[in-house]
């Protein structure tokens, strides 16, 4: 493996330039000592081998191997790294890798489910261990694959939206429970249509109140995007413009919020939505208003027609003309038989 890499020194402390294998990747420090130390580590890889240990590979041992050699600088890397503590709260950080079998790895599911978590988030928790053990066996500390029970089977949530009465619902009991920042969280997410994960990330210079428009920098495809907005975005957002532009708009993060979405479902007695059905609430409202596949492309930031094709089916008006050649297409050819 080609690496090379250097540290430079940061506002809020160093970072580990990495390029391995032509790639770019970048390390956090808090120090300049601990910066020098995770350089070192990545320019020397893992060293251990099964041949010379005498113990068995531990979670701590794993989750540390995992976060050099997966985790570290990728966008999903902070959220899985969180997953993978799970584990080793439950387990404890000496805990053997090997030792956790199917029957621990069900268990543990099921406390999680138990204790209100959704089968979809307990699936990522069981992803972070999968993705500790592939990368133990990959270099060496596991001698075979561990047999973990499939995935969860999730409900098909992909097609629903809100409905008026829906949203209306949840913002009167957001804002009935003293949580306004909710509400408005939530209004704005269902007149745009964006990610909860690049809406949180949104700082005051990135929305223009007066022009009515909003900059999305932090996007899932890594390309920025500028929308308009709707009157009832502006005002849902207006209050909670920050004091400088540099400064977060919402106060929230996204445990939060998933935290208080499940509160208000379970008192709603609605259990097959997520904040995601904001974003397809949107889209199913400009397909079935007939905006063009290519502007709903960039309005919503999709990066390919498959990802918004679903929402072809929601507006037929412009097949009208389809059915008048079809119908004197069958005229012709019954004329023509007789």
């Amino acid at each position: 493996m080609d690496t090379t890499g250097t540290i430079t020194r940061r506002a809020t402390g160093w970072v580990v330039n990495l390029r391995i294998n032509g790639q770019r990747r970048q390390l956090s420090a808090a120090t300049k000592a601990e910066a020098q130390a995770r350089l070192q580590e990545a320019l020397q890889g893992p060293t251990a081998t099964p041949k010379t240990r005498h113990t068995a590979f531990t979670l701590g041992e794993a989750l540390e191997l995992s976060r050099q050699v997966r985790w570290d600088g990728t966008p999903g890397g902070r959220t899985a790294l969180i997953n993978a503590r799970k584990w080793i709260k439950r387990f404890g950080a000496k805990h053997p890798l090997e030792d956790i079998k199917a029957v621990d790895v069900n268990q543990f599911r099921q406390e999680q489910l138990k204790a209100g978590s959704q089968p979809s988030t307990v699936n990522h928790v069981t992803s972070a261990l999968r993705a500790m053990a592939t990368d133990a066996l990959t270099h060496g500390y596991l001698s075979e694959k561990p047999g973990y029970p499939p995935q969860l089977r999730l409900a098909n949530t992909k097609d629903r939206v809100f409905s008026d009465k829906e949203i209306e619902a949840f913002v009167a009991w957001f804002e009935t429970t003293g949580r306004s920042e909710y509400a408005d969280l939530f209004i704005f997410l269902t007149e745009t249509g964006a990610r909860i994960g690049e809406t949180l990330a949104l700082k005051g210079e990135d929305i223009d109140l007066q022009r009515g428009r909003c900059v999305f920098w932090k996007t899932k495809n890594g390309k920025p995007r500028t929308i308009p907005l709707t009157t009832r975005a502006i005002d849902a957002i207006s209050g909670h413009m920050p004091p400088r532009g540099t400064y977060r708009v919402w106060s929230l993060n996204y445990g939060q919020c998933r935290t208080q979405l499940d509160n208000a479902k379970l008192a709603l007695g609605i259990h097959d939505v997520s904040w995601h059905t904001a974003r397809h609430s949107v889209c199913s409202r400009m397909g079935a208003g007939g905006i063009p596949l290519a502007k709903l492309m960039k309005y919503s930031g999709h990066t390919t027609l498959q990802a918004v094709s679903r929402y072809l089916h929601l507006n037929a008006d412009d097949l009208d003309d389809c059915v008048a050649v079809l119908a004197k297409a069958s005229t012709t050819n019954c004329s023509a038989t007789l």
